[in-house]
């Protein structure tokens, strides 16, 4: 079952935030749940994805394709689905 958390690619959360942040998708990892998120490695999105990368589940990243010229680009993940725009990105991680 796969579960779509929306959340930001830019720093700004605080520890107490990022370690609620940590707890929850540790918990929704370890309980079998696969994450399609917006496909950044950076700030939140990162840090999510990282945590279900390090419990064994599927990753799915869905991003917008002119972000890769706005982002300094880099993905760990290795299923990564390109969209033409955000509505088409908001559509498609649902």
């Amino acid at each position: 079952m796969n579960i779509c958390i929306f959340c930001g690619s830019r720093i700004g959360f605080s520890e107490e935030i990022k370690k609620d942040i940590i707890l929850f998708c540790e918990l929704i990892s370890n309980v079998g749940f696969d994450l399609v998120y917006g496909g950044s490695d950076f700030a939140t999105m990162g840090l999510v994805s990282k945590i279900f990368r390090k419990n064994g589940r599927k990753v799915i990243g869905v991003r917008p394709e002119n972000y890769l010229k706005n982002e300094n680009y880099r993905h760990s993940n290795p299923e990564l689905i390109f969209t033409k725009t955000m509505s088409d990105r908001k559509m498609k991680m649902l």
